[in-house]
């Protein structure tokens, strides 16, 4: 039997896999610490969890202050490729790691299935 940690590599391992256009997956919590993810390299992971974390307490105060409610996603887009974190639970994110030409109906569709799975899991 594997352990949550061991499940959660799992399902972010099966999203990077399965949905084209997806180069890492992140599952970190709010405070910037990494849960699980498909990132082997350690200072990378650090990064982009502590780059989710600052993003997402930037854009909790940006919702609240202008009455928009709670935060459920952000993309952060570049020139290369993007970013979306989306909220799992009050204490956890899912960040992507996206090439440019990802299919973001594609990844909505397994964001919204793994958000559940990972939920349990914490």
């Amino acid at each position: 039997m594997s352990t949550p940690a061991e499940e959660m590599v799992q399902l972010l391992m099966k999203l990077k896999s399965s949905v084209p256009g997806v180069q890492n997956v992140a599952f970190t919590s709010v405070e910037g610490r990494t849960l699980a993810s498909t990132i082997s390299d350690v200072s990378l992971r650090v990064q982009l969890a502590s780059t989710s974390a600052a993003s997402v307490a930037i854009a909790k105060k940006g919702t609240t202050e202008l009455g928009l409610g709670g935060l459920d996603r952000i993309v952060i887009s570049g020139s290369s490729g993007s970013l979306l974190l989306t909220a799992i639970g009050a204490k956890a994110l899912l960040t992507i790691v996206l090439s440019a030409d990802a299919d973001p109906v594609a990844i909505a569709r397994e964001v919204k299935q793994i958000s559940s799975k990972l939920l349990m899991l914490m």
